[in-house]
């Protein structure tokens, strides 16, 4: 049953990392930001993302790769751009735990593809070392979104 959860969950970040590509760019106040919408299933609940504030996080990070801007992958056909993905830091699945939105651009980081599997599939210790990194890059960031969160919690959410 695992098993089909996490594929669930490949296929719905499949169709997310898509709709970005196509979503107008958000122009999100560096505040905080009230909770995203929630849709239900008769499996579990699911947090509405918003792929125009993907976008934006995207194209803050000028479409390169946040834990190395030298991983180039190729042009997008769609924007022209390096192809990188969205990737929220601390994973929106756990809203619940946060007073404020969590699907803000503070919180949404910019990946390689390689980058973006090793976050979700690497070993603990090498997991850890990129949330560290990227942890340090936006602790800001998350901080003027209100989203006031410990190192050692972002690794449970991780698992690590």
């Amino acid at each position: 049953m695992l098993d089909f959860y996490l594929q669930k969950e490949e296929i719905e970040d499949l169709q997310f990392q898509n709709d970005i590509l196509v979503a107008p760019t958000a122009h999100t106040p560096r505040k905080p930001q009230h909770i995203p919408y929630i849709s239900s299933s008769i499996e579990r609940q699911i947090w509405r993302r918003n792929a125009s504030i993907a976008r934006e996080a995207l194209q803050e990070a000028h479409y390169l790769c946040e834990i190395n801007n030298k991983h180039l992958t190729f042009k997008s056909n769609i924007t022209n751009e390096n192809f990188v993905e969205a990737h929220h830091l601390i994973p929106i699945k756990f809203q619940n735990y946060f007073s404020w939105s969590l699907d803000v651009p503070g919180n949404i980081v910019s990946l390689c593809p390689n980058c973006h599997r090793k976050i979700h599939h690497a070993n603990k210790k090498e997991r850890k070392i990129i949330l560290k990194f990227l942890y340090k890059k936006y602790k800001n960031a998350l901080s003027d979104y209100d989203i006031l969160v410990p190192l050692d919690n972002i690794y449970k959410f991780y698992e690590c």
